[in-house]
């Protein structure tokens, strides 16, 4: 198979995404790189070529920009550089992003070396030329070459900045009692430092609603929801970061990102979430968790919370009927008398006596009233 001229490295990899494997070379007089879409019996096709920069005498292939598609890193050893070249996913690659490496970097390679889950690039430079493959080499070179004030590095690491580290804080702290609003801000930050992240980041709970309405823009790496009622119980919180040009998109959840509130668990279903003027909306009120437990006694009330923030009694109290299992539960119906717009609807658990079971609410469910 023709290359172009004088290829001095290969790579492989399914750079084209159809499940065979490809060929790209890199080739240092033509100064581009070459790629072999492979057809999976071991046979090529012809090369097609991507311009890289001066001299590409060693690649790596990786997926540098966490897009699920292989690129290319390539030396420019006459300009002191390497070259990133974002793949399409066809075996054709985007403009090549330069950046600076030590002196002649003749070899380049692709690993995790901060442990941040991004790749980063290692070049080995000619200038104080090296050979590590075995311990009487290593030491013989700090011997010969210790470490020195205006020295040349045999090997430069160039850590992919795009990562992030995102952080999750709750107001009130600790234990938050029931019914009560929650504030939930979360910062993004460059993990290496840096810019600023900018873009937008999506609050989630455990079951996968999206609090605060949906993606909350970035204010100097910052943003945060109010939640009316997060509902008694544990909630973990997964915080969706957007990404933008510098930056890639996160995720992050887990032990630090779990706020609990007080209060006897109440799960509360509305249907539908979308309701015309002088429709119906049908509820139902499900108090504590299946056990082996005595049913919880009481009632359940039923507030709205306004587009202003304003709450207001919707419906109840009412008294909940036990199921035999721990639980107790009361359905009904609301009829929408209100102005088009989102409100929430919440239920609160009030125990008919003192004991096992404490009062709690529900979290917020989102009705739409439409014309």
């Amino acid at each position: 198979y023709d290359t172009d001229s004088f290829p001095t490295s290969l790579v492989i990899g399914d750079f084209n995404r159809d499940g065979n494997l490809d060929i790209v070379t890199g080739n240092s007089i033509a100064n581009d790189v070459s790629f072999f879409a492979g057809n999976g019996d071991g046979t090529f096709k012809t090369a097609v070529n991507s311009f890289a920069l001066n001299f590409p005498d060693s690649i790596a292939a990786g997926d540098v920009n966490g897009d699920g598609i292989l690129d290319l890193v390539t030396v420019a050893a006459n300009f002191q550089e390497v070259a990133v070249l974002l793949g399409k996913g066809d075996g054709t690659f985007q403009q090549r992003v330069e950046f600076a490496s030590g002196q002649q970097p003749w070899a380049v390679a692709l690993a995790d070396f901060n442990l941040d889950g991004k790749l980063d690039i290692v070049t080995a430079n000619t200038v104080n030329r090296v050979n590590l493959t075995t311990p009487a080499n290593q030491a013989r070179y700090m011997t010969e070459f210790p470490p020195t004030q205006n020295g040349g590095p045999s090997l430069n690491v160039l850590l992919n900045a795009s990562g992030t580290k995102i952080t999750l804080i709750h107001s009130p702290n600790g234990r938050v009692p029931f019914n009560s609003p929650v504030i939930l801000t979360a910062t993004v930050a460059a993990a290496l430092g840096g810019t600023t992240p900018t873009g937008s980041v999506t609050f989630e709970d455990s079951n996968g609603a999206v609090l605060g309405g949906g993606p909350v823009t970035l204010i100097s790496g910052t943003a945060f929801v109010i939640v009316p009622s997060l509902g008694s119980g544990s909630h973990q919180i997964t915080v969706l970061y957007s990404g933008d040009v510098l930056y890639q998109p996160n995720t992050v959840t887990g032990p630090r990102y779990v706020v609990k509130v007080g209060g006897t668990a109440v799960n509360f279903t509305v249907q539908p979430t979308t309701v015309a003027s002088g429709g119906s909306v049908s509820y139902t009120a499900t108090v504590g968790t299946p056990s082996t437990r005595n049913d919880p006694t009481g009632t359940v009330t039923v507030y709205v919370i306004f587009p202003d923030g304003s709450v207001f009694l919707a419906d109840g109290p009412h008294a909940i009927t036990g199921n035999g299992n721990g639980t107790a539960t009361y359905s009904g119906t609301l009829v929408d008398t209100v102005s088009p717009g989102t409100y929430g609807l919440y239920a609160v658990y009030t125990p008919l006596v003192s004991g096992f079971y404490k009062s709690g609410s529900s979290s917020t469910v989102e009705v739409t009233a439409v014309q």
